[in-house]
């Protein structure tokens, strides 16, 4: 039996610990299926079969790539399972865990998935409070494509080649048109990290002010507003498990 292989085993005693948190969800899920005019379309529907059969090998990905970077010392499972048992000391971690568990099936990426397995073994590995930053990244992997992981590894390195700690939008669409990259997405991906606190906005203004001395008056001019993007904590600590996770 190979590595992965144990892997996948080892991944049910996952999925038995994380069962009591789903535990309302699948119930939903097995009265609709249990629907007799759901069960007569399934049988009569080659493309349910084919939607249900490919969602099945979807989530089973999704896990796989979890626990190649929950396990990514190469330490053995075993060892890591019981760290992860023994972590769950109080009510939040073992919210905390349940959660991040039903996170990684949610995910729209499988990369995603890989990432929110290495955070959670520094989590268990530092044995420490949760971090608020931790759990923001966590949860702005919910909602990250893998274009969006790309996307933010570009920026960043665009950040780091022009040496700037803030990001001006304009510039960055100039750069993108001429490495001919797809500049829409990478605006999209810029908006959806602030959405999920991974940058944050910063607006900058130019005011000008004249006096004139004989009318006693004071004339001040509100020039164009810059919009400027900033990579917040959560956001540097996730570029962190980016680069380290995804080459």
């Amino acid at each position: 039996m190979d590595n992965k292989e144990i892997m996948l085993k080892k991944s049910n005693e996952i999925i038995d610990s994380a069962l009591e948190h789903f535990k309302r969800y699948l119930e939903l899920k097995d009265q609709i299926l249990n629907n007799e005019y759901v069960q007569v379309f399934s049988e009569l529907s080659k493309i349910a079969q084919f939607v249900k059969g490919t969602n099945h090998l979807i989530v089973n990905r999704k896990f796989q790539k979890f626990l190649e970077g929950f396990n990514e010392n190469e330490e053995p499972l075993d060892n890591q399972i019981n760290k992860l048992v023994n972590y769950v000391t109080d009510e939040d971690k073992a919210e905390f865990i349940a959660d991040t568990f039903t996170k990684v099936m949610l995910t729209n990426s499988s990369k995603a998935s890989l990432i929110m397995g290495s955070i959670l073994h520094s989590v268990i590995s530092t044995e420490g409070p949760l971090e608020h930053e931790k759990l923001v990244c966590i949860n702005a992997l919910t909602t990250f494509f893998n274009n969006d992981l790309e996307n933010v590894k570009f920026i960043y390195e665009y950040m780091q080649e022009n040496n700037r700690k803030r990001l001006y939008l304009p510039n960055l669409i100039r750069y993108c048109k001429e490495k001919n990259i797809n500049n829409s997405s990478v605006v999209l991906t810029v908006e959806k990290c602030v959405s999920s606190q991974i940058m944050f906005r910063e607006f900058e203004t130019d005011i000008s002010a004249s006096v004139d001395v004989d009318n006693e008056s004071v004339d001040i001019d509100n020039n164009d507003v810059d919009e400027y993007h900033k990579f917040s904590r959560p956001g540097i600590i996730l570029l962190t498990y980016i680069n380290r996770t995804i080459k």
